[in-house]
């Protein structure tokens, strides 16, 4: 029988809250957080206890009239589908056989990996609110 061992990773994630102080002015959910970070989910949660909803834009322009509204008591979850393993681990073994084959060089491939710029993902409400969220970093790249 033929076992496959695999390392295991902890997947990483940053919990933070977000405050918007002054109603109707969008806020970064993290600026500290830009594509280095390597976000490739996050969760933002209104808690219930809020009184109002929230309104999610991807620039500074976001309003709540043209905001994606996030009720009281819900959570929403954004995440990029990476469509299984970019098979960067085999690339390197795969231009190796080539070089082999054609006694050339191959040009390895730069696959773009997506994550969120969560410095650029705003908030906005019509009150001053405190809302949670947590950010997933991708841990196989």
């Amino acid at each position: 029988m033929i076992s496959i061992q695999r390392p295991l990773l902890k997947q990483e994630a940053v919990n933070f809250a977000v405050t918007i102080n002054n109603a109707n002015e969008p806020v970064p959910l993290n600026s500290q957080m830009q594509l280095t970070a390597m976000v490739d989910s996050f969760m933002i949660c209104n808690p219930v206890a809020n009184a109002n909803s929230i309104f999610l834009g991807f620039n500074s322009n976001v309003t709540t009239g043209n905001g994606m509204e996030i009720v009281t008591g819900t959570s929403v979850n954004f995440f990029i589908q990476h469509d299984g393993r970019q098979l960067y681990e085999i690339q390197g073994l795969v231009a190796d056989i080539a070089v082999a084959l054609t006694c050339r060089q191959m040009q390895l491939d730069a696959i773009p990996f997506v994550c969120w710029d969560m410095s650029q993902v705003y908030i906005v409400a019509t009150a001053a609110t405190t809302i949670a969220c947590i950010a997933f970093k991708a841990v196989y790249i």
